[in-house]
């Protein structure tokens, strides 16, 4: 049997892995998963010598990662907390670890062509799994909330904020996935799950994944559908939304309520007597920078940043030290070097992704948008949580983002010797 194949085995062992971090039920099970990831990997690699390590595919990433890795230890010299640059060390092992591992495998041309099945099915479970909260109020053991009856979702994550990132991170792949397999039925589907996740967001008061979502709903829905649809698209939820006030009318009124609150809160926060979340992210920028400036744009070192924002400066952002930005987590802890590096890395990803959008026709041209979109949303998605720093599955998202955005002749070769099973 195909399946059986060792090499298959490990390709199905490497996606299941993916899944569990993406989907981090327990702590204790995210580490066991990736030890035995690890082993599994070095395993293949022991037993397949001949597998290119590095190409140019891959380069520039590992480049960055090992430098970041280098740079954290030169840190020490200047941390306030050295064990934190320590952590930190352990924490960027483990990005180079997993991106290695799966930019390695996503060379693969029919794993590479199959990927959105793999973070679509993510987003299948994520709001599975908000549904399963919205109607029992009961919640995973990953969640603040486990043990309890609570009404947010916040899915298999520890906190809604979380949740709310990574829905939006991969909404672009449900949205564009009927374009993509030619499915015009995925349409009716994909549109009730894009208001769920409005649902979801609004609930959660997640404001910049609210606004984002918009963005993103209204940019797909004014150029990527035709009239025809546009009109059917308008009666229908318009036939739907009544139907729901019908029916449902002191629930949607509190949801209303709900809304109008959030909304409302998004321009008139910085009237409020107290620090809103927004003057708090603004605040938290402005400390940020000037605490690179007092590093002469060094950083104060590798996890430092939450240790430096202990002092009179938390008093001025109400008590949060997390930097709720991972631009500026960078920038705080590691200085500009790293800073301008990610933004560079970010950047390239967009303009290659952007260029073979532009490149392709058919439903090849909507994969690379679907990507590129997803990669968008990386920005809103890094200002959500307090940290991504804990999220390792992003370096699993950042492999398959390097991998699409290569141009397939552009990457010689796979690890895999034969994918006929896949």
């Amino acid at each position: 049997m195909k399946f059986l194949h060792p090499q298959n085995l490990v390709i199905t062992f490497f996606l299941f892995f993916a899944i569990l971090d993406f989907y981090p039920l327990a702590p204790f099970m995210l580490t066991l998963s990736y030890l035995a990831f690890a082993a599994m990997a070095l395993a293949y690699l022991i037993a397949h010598p001949e597998i290119n390590l590095i190409d140019k595919s891959n380069l520039g990433p590992l480049l960055f990662l090992g430098f970041w890795f280098a740079y954290n230890g030169f840190t020490l010299f200047w941390a306030g907390d050295k064990d934190l640059v320590f952590d930190y060390a352990l924490y960027i092992i483990r990005y180079g670890i997993t991106f290695w591992a799966f930019s390695i495998l996503f060379r693969a041309e029919k794993l590479r062509s199959r990927m959105h099945l793999l973070f679509g099915t993510i987003f299948l479970l994520y709001m599975l799994t908000a549904i399963y909260e919205l109607i029992t109020w009961r919640h995973l053991p990953s969640s603040r909330y486990s043990g309890g009856t609570h009404w947010v979702p916040t899915g298999p994550f520890y906190g809604e904020n979380i949740f709310a990132a990574f829905i939006i991170l991969l909404v672009p792949f449900m949205v564009f996935l009927p374009k993509v397999i030619n499915r015009k039925w995925l349409n009716i589907i994909s549109g009730l799950f894009v208001i769920l996740c409005f649902v979801i967001v609004t609930i959660q008061g997640a404001r910049i994944a609210m606004l984002s979502l918009l963005t993103f709903i209204a940019y797909y829905f004014i150029w990527h559908t035709s009239i025809k649809a546009k009109l059917v698209s308008l009666i229908l939820v318009a036939s739907l939304v009544a139907y729901v006030v019908i029916q449902f009318r002191e629930p949607i009124t509190q949801f209303q309520s709900l809304f109008e609150r959030q909304a409302e809160t998004v321009t008139t926060d910085a009237g409020t007597l107290h620090m809103s979340s927004l003057q708090i992210r603004k605040q938290l920028i402005r400390e940020t920078v000037d605490l690179a400036a007092s590093s002469w744009f060094m950083g104060v070192g590798g996890g430092n940043y939450e240790y430096e924002m202990r002092s009179e400066r938390q008093s001025r952002t109400a008590w949060i030290t997390n930097a709720h930005n991972y631009l500026m987590e960078l920038l705080g802890n590691h200085g500009i070097i790293i800073f301008f590096w990610f933004i560079f890395l970010y950047g390239w990803w967009a303009l290659r992704l952007y260029y073979l959008y532009r490149r392709e026709e058919g439903s090849k041209k909507y994969v690379y948008l679907m990507y590129l979109s997803s990669l968008l949303m990386f920005i809103p998605t890094s200002s959500l949580p307090s940290s991504i720093r804990w999220n390792y599955h992003i370096w699993i998202y950042f492999a398959a983002i390097n991998a699409i955005s290569f141009i397939p002749q552009d990457s010689p070769g796979t690890p895999v010797q034969s994918t006929e099973a896949l």
